[in-house]
């Protein structure tokens, strides 16, 4: 993996970014685009345009690595026909009414606007963000048809009609609150018909981008708080809460054992696409929870059930449910021991292996099972227990070895690969008690929680193409994400 000067010599070395950008977001993106270049050596190429029109384009643009939009509604449509990736929230803006520096003709409210006394430009709805914002709040105002009737000319990007404004060639405009303030001699009318305009901006990398590690960087660097986001909020954007910038961040997460086999090839796709190292510590979640109550705390934590994550929930926001997992008996293929019951478990001189209810969430949850199924007792007198662990992954491996005549582990753990299959056998015994649940989360006021979130979402994709059930993980529900 790439260390961070080898990072950067890498975005030196890179060939430039080519960046389809709204056109009412130039100042403060070319002003970023500059200042990348300073850094790492890399010229973005941006060419501008209304939002709606960089989408027409992007369908038959080869060699397009980014795509900024001003409102989430392209990014939504680019998305469902495959054009980009990830997305990554920058800003918002809302509409107003742009007059003349001094207002010369005492615009107060749209209202003066559609008796025909002004001339107004108004950005072209099929071509630019700003234009569709309007056409749908005017229309839930019940006033877009009599403004239309008053438009004396439509323009491609919300820049041109300001600068009709500018230039006195308009009386009004419809346009950004930010685009008045980046451009001298308009001023901005507010009404609170306009109230409900508010748009956000946002980066996506596109799908035929031949760089996405590089796209990645500089769209993380335009969304950094630290960067990027501080000429925004200079431009008078709204902005969102940004990550930190680094050229190649180093973050850590916790998680339960029993995660590894569903998370693990696609975090390793994940570093490898973003450019960022994840130190992963697998375990039973009892040691990681030892851990996080020592002062180590993760930037993301996937544990095996939701009372470990409750237990260290202070230092971490709500999680997000991936999965459900149930508890089996896994026996060497063949089943010679003949248990099928809860109380073939005390037959005599069997050797059995649980997971430590100290250490892990598998343990916990099968001693309760057991207890709550009236054998935990005498199955300790039995002395039938000889091999206690912090993780299923070794109970199965054990029973595998034939080592162990059976051991209770997740369905998972009896699932992961084909060797296992091929030498074990599950046994379905009554075990009382739902199913664990795994969450995931992310540190409180953490550095990187957009990253991570990409993450999630690549791991909430996976799971939605079957890659969990594939492992013997249980759906979470239709009201999990």
């Amino acid at each position: 993996m790439l260390l961070p000067a080898v990072a950067l010599a890498a975005a030196t070395a890179a060939d430039p970014l080519t960046m389809f950008c709204a056109a009412g977001v130039r100042g403060p993106v070319e002003a970023v685009a500059e200042q990348w270049m300073q850094e790492t050596g890399q010229r973005v190429q941006l060419q501008y345009g209304g939002s709606g029109t960089l989408l027409s384009s992007l369908r038959i643009t080869p060699d397009v690595d980014l795509y900024l939009a001003a409102s989430n509604d392209y990014l939504d449509q680019a998305a469902d026909r495959g054009l980009i990736q990830e997305r990554i929230p920058l800003a918002s803006q809302r509409l107003v009414i742009a007059v003349p520096e001094g207002n010369p003709n005492d615009v107060q409210s749209l209202d003066d606007l559609l008796d025909g006394r002004l001339r107004v430009s108004l950005p072209d709805p099929k071509a630019a963000a700003a234009g569709r914002t309007a056409q749908r709040v005017l229309e839930a105002a019940g006033i877009w048809d009599r403004l239309q009737s008053s438009v004396s000319v439509t323009k491609p990007t919300v820049n041109e009609v300001a600068l009709d404004v500018r230039l006195r060639a308009a009386d009004a405009a419809i346009c950004w609150d930010t685009t008045t303030r980046l451009m001298d001699g308009v001023d901005a009318i507010s009404d609170p018909r306009l109230a409900p305009s508010r748009e956000s901006v946002g980066i996506a990398v596109t799908s035929a981008t031949r760089q996405p590690t590089q796209a990645l960087r500089f769209a993380r660097y335009l969304a950094a708080r630290d960067k990027g986001l501080l000429t925004f909020a200079d431009a008078g954007f709204t902005t969102v809460k940004g990550d930190v910038w680094a050229i190649e961040p180093r973050l850590k997460l916790f998680a339960g054992g029993m995660l590894r086999p569903a998370i693990e090839p696609i975090i390793k796709a994940f570093c490898q696409r973003e450019g960022v190292q994840i130190d992963r510590s697998y375990n039973g979640c009892g040691i990681l929870v030892a851990q996080m109550r020592s002062g180590d705390i993760p930037d993301a934590y996937a544990a095996c059930d939701q009372e470990f994550l409750d237990m260290v929930q202070q230092h971490f926001e709500d999680g997000t449910m991936l999965s459900r997992n149930d508890l089996v008996l896994l026996v060497p293929a063949g089943n010679r021991a003949g248990l099928n019951r809860t109380e073939d478990l005390l037959k005599p001189g069997l050797r059995l292996g649980l997971a430590s209810p100290q250490r892990s969430a598998l343990g916990k949850l099968s001693v309760d099972a057991l207890r709550a199924a009236g054998v935990m007792d005498a199955l300790q007198d039995s002395g039938n227990v000889v091999v206690e662990s912090p993780t299923g992954d070794f109970l199965v491996n054990q029973v595998r070895a034939g080592a162990l005549d059976g051991a209770i582990v997740y369905r998972s753990n009896a699932s992961a690969t084909e060797a296992v299959r091929e030498h074990t056998d599950i046994v379905e015994i009554d075990l009382p008690g739902d199913p664990a649940r795994q969450p995931w989360t992310v540190r409180r006021n953490g550095d990187h929680a957009n990253t991570l979130g990409r993450l999630l979402d690549r791991i909430v994709a996976a799971r939605a193409n079957g890659a969990f059930a594939s492992l013997g993980f249980l759906p979470v529900g239709p009201a999990s994400p």
